[in-house]
This record gives C-alpha cells, structure tokens and sequence, in this order.
C-alpha cells in the first residue's frame, strides 16, 4: 500500500523519488515490491531513453482504482479516529 500510494501522489515516479517518499524501506524491498506491482498489472515501468536511462513508475487504470480505494479508506479512518478521540476525553472527564 505505501508504494501505490507513494507513486499516485506524483506521477511519474522515478526509483529513487519512491524511496525518499517510503520511509525506511530498502532499495532491495522496494526493487522487489515494484516488481510485484508490475507483475499484477498494479503499476506501469517505463524506460525513458536518455543518457543514463531513466525508469520511470506510474499507474495503471487498476492501480489508479487501488489508490482511490486507499485515499478514501484514509479519509474514513481520520473521520473516525478524531470521533474515537473525542469518545475518550469524554469517558476520562466523567
């Protein structure tokens, strides 16, 4: 989640970008998991021809699907914490 996440905030993405965006995940994991992505037709790999070659990550119609399930999953799960929260400083009043 944090990789199709990372890449639909800007795309594209290139490799290093992913990485600086995705706290402390590895080179090797995030290698692996965009090979994943790629693999399940989640994210796209283009390779830009320039002098050194440039890979370049964005998504798919499936995975902009995935990312608009995520960002509102995350807007359901702010909602609902700020009402736990409130819920709790009610209950420690009494």
């Amino acid at each position: 989640m944090p990789t199709i996440h990372a890449i639909g905030l800007k795309e594209p993405a290139r490799f290093n970008e992913l990485k600086r965006r995705i706290e402390g995940i590895s080179a090797t994991s995030l290698a692996e998991r965009l090979t994943q992505l790629e693999k399940f037709g989640v994210i796209h790999r283009k390779v830009v021809p320039a002098s050194p070659p440039k890979v370049e990550y964005s998504l798919t119609a499936k995975g902009q699907e995935v990312y608009k399930i995520l960002c509102a999953l995350a807007k359901w799960s702010e909602r609902w914490a700020d009402k736990e929260a409130d819920s709790a400083e009610i209950l420690v009043q009494r």
